[in-house]
């Protein structure tokens, strides 16, 4: 079982919030909730309302797109990625479905207390704003959506 230290280092060293202090990191480690998907498990629904975050601690997750009744994977998360972020902070529902490959432990990030620490430090909300922008683009690539 992974510490609440070693969730902290995770998130720290995942580059998603780089450059925030260890303190809040730790904070924000401690109002979150480990949970253990086994393979095929859900872990957010397209079309769901969202009211957390997840960080991958072990395994991996694929990201799937429904469109014209077929589903896509357009993403595969592995250990300290975000999934569910996009959805918290636009408002909107989870754009996608996200499911365990394999066994995939993670961190569930409550929505008031993801939101929280973006607003108090510029920096955190730099860096996962930075981070959505290249999950968009890998998501569009595997889709097959050009840029002019």
């Amino acid at each position: 079982m992974i510490s609440n230290a070693e969730e902290a280092r995770i998130l720290a060293e995942s580059g998603l919030l780089s450059g925030i202090p260890d303190h809040q990191l730790r904070q924000l480690a401690f109002a979150s909730e480990r949970f253990t998907f086994t393979d095929g498990a859900v872990i957010v629904q397209q079309g769901e309302y969202p009211d957390k975050a997840f960080v991958v601690l072990s395994g991996e997750a694929g990201v799937f797109l429904k469109r014209d009744g077929a589903e896509t994977q357009i993403m595969r998360l592995g250990t300290g990625e975000l999934l569910g972020a996009t959805a918290l902070i636009s408002g909107g529902d989870y754009r996608a479905t996200a499911r365990a490959l394999g066994e995939v432990e993670v961190l569930r990030i409550p929505r008031d207390a993801f939101l929280a620490l973006l607003e108090s430090d510029k920096a955190a909300m730099a860096g996962v704003l930075e981070y959505l922008a290249k999950q968009q683009a890998t998501a569009k690539t595997a889709l097959g959506i050009t840029f002019d």
